[in-house]
């Protein structure tokens, strides 16, 4: 299994905010983007490991690219909504957001 995870639309808020988290936890990151000319501006943005960030081309409407951005991907964002599991305190990212391809859960990555 791979250490490396595709999150969709790296310009956008939310997709900054997870790829932030998954490269500071030591993940490499595939993202896409409609377009390469974004890539600079995007990468200035986040502020991360450019070595743990890759970027694609690619748009949810249309089949080009996505099987260059899933290449090597062990894990990708589940896109239904999932509910966090009952805690006293909230779980990060990966604990609850994320899901195998197929139906495993990812499992957060020890600090030792």
């Amino acid at each position: 299994m791979t250490d490396t995870v595709l999150i969709s639309g790296g310009s956008a808020y939310i997709a900054g905010f997870l790829i932030r988290q998954l490269v500071a936890e030591g993940w490499m990151v595939h993202t896409t983007v409609r377009s390469l000319a974004k890539e600079s501006a995007v990468r200035q943005l986040l502020a991360v490991d450019d070595s743990r960030l890759e970027f694609f081309a690619a748009d949810l409407n249309a089949d080009a690219g996505w099987a260059e951005s899933m290449a090597g991907c062990g894990f990708v964002p589940t896109g239904s909504p999932r509910k966090a599991p009952p805690s006293s305190s909230p779980p990060s990212i990966p604990q609850w957001c994320w899901g195998r391809c197929g139906a495993e859960t990812i499992r957060p990555r020890s600090s030792s």
